[in-house]
């Protein structure tokens, strides 16, 4: 190979060196580009799973809250079905030897006595 041929090649290689350096910046730009966009997504993410946790939160609260609130209607419920069965049983200890009949009188609870009525102070 003569000097000619050596700087004739060592220009091709040199050539071929720019384009594939040009080439790899232009990958570094793209990649530049890409790598602020995905830490722009993670970020969006993080913000996502911040508020997730504090919905999640929030829900486990309300959940706290409304199971508090159930089991004390629940408590209630069973407190009222209690006097309920009390006045009942009041009424029939009293009234034990005579016949009478709660009757539902227009949205009202009327006590009939031997066919007399009394109003009882319930509304239905």
């Amino acid at each position: 190979m003569n000097l000619t041929q050596v700087l004739q090649k060592r220009a091709k290689l040199i050539n071929e060196g720019d384009k594939l350096y040009a080439k790899g910046c232009n990958l570094h730009a793209e990649g530049d580009k890409l790598l602020a966009r995905g830490h722009k997504l993670t970020d969006i993410r993080n913000n996502l799973i911040a508020k997730g946790r504090k919905l999640i939160d929030e829900g486990r609260q309300l959940i706290n809250e409304g199971s508090k609130l159930f089991n004390e209607g629940s408590k209630l419920i069973e407190e009222g079905h209690t006097l309920r069965n009390e006045g009942s049983n009041l009424l029939t200890t009293y009234l034990k030897s005579t016949k009478y009949e709660l009757v539902d009188f227009g949205g009202f609870e009327i006590l009939l006595i031997n066919g007399v009525g009394q109003y009882t102070g319930i509304e239905l």
